[in-house]
């Protein structure tokens, strides 16, 4: 696989600061963080790296829907380019949110999808206003119990109970363990 072969090698160049821009300090942006943790023109992608993301995605496709409640937020439009405009303040300048929210509508049967206007990539990192509606739709979905209790599977391919959901029916598995 071509992924093997370059491993480490970079295969994108550094993208453009348009998001630092909107968020950043130093840009003119509100915030102030570690540029080195968080560079103003991303981190370098390197051909093992997205390798990884597409295997990651494959096993999430063949695994089937999840079990478990998703909620999956991202701003109400996108603004990619490449100039910099004063609209990217208020959008998402990194993913295009309508194949986003298309893929996040196939992850499962408890999936809520949020488009929060004027939330940037991070949405967190938006402004005051798109900031306290995604607290909120937060807050919301925490309080909500989810439709199962989640579940996992053993290597062997038993069902393994959780942890029981308060609220939900699932049945609590004895403690096989002993007492101590």
């Amino acid at each position: 696989m071509l992924a093997d072969r370059l491993r480490e090698r970079p295969i994108l160049p550094f993208g453009r600061d348009h998001y630092a821009r909107t968020t950043h300090r130093d840009f003119g942006g509100p915030y102030d963080y570690d540029l080195t943790l968080k560079p103003a023109g991303g981190h370098r992608l390197p051909a093992a790296t997205l390798s990884a993301i597409i295997d990651g995605q494959r096993r999430l496709a063949a695994a089937g829907p999840l079990s478990i409640p998703v909620l999956v937020m991202h701003s109400a439009r996108s603004r990619i380019g490449p100039r910099f405009t004063e609209e990217m303040r208020r959008a998402d300048s990194v993913l295009d949110v309508k194949s986003l929210a298309a893929a996040a509508a196939g992850l499962g049967p408890d999936v809520r999808i949020e488009a929060i206007e004027g939330a940037r990539h991070d949405v967190f990192l938006s402004d005051a206003d798109a900031r306290s509606r995604a607290m909120a739709i937060l807050d919301e979905w925490l309080e909500k119990p989810p439709l199962a209790a989640p579940t996992m599977r053993a290597p062997d391919g038993r069902a393994h109970l959780g942890t029981p959901v308060p609220g939900s029916h699932a049945k609590e598995e004895p403690d096989d363990r002993g007492s101590a």
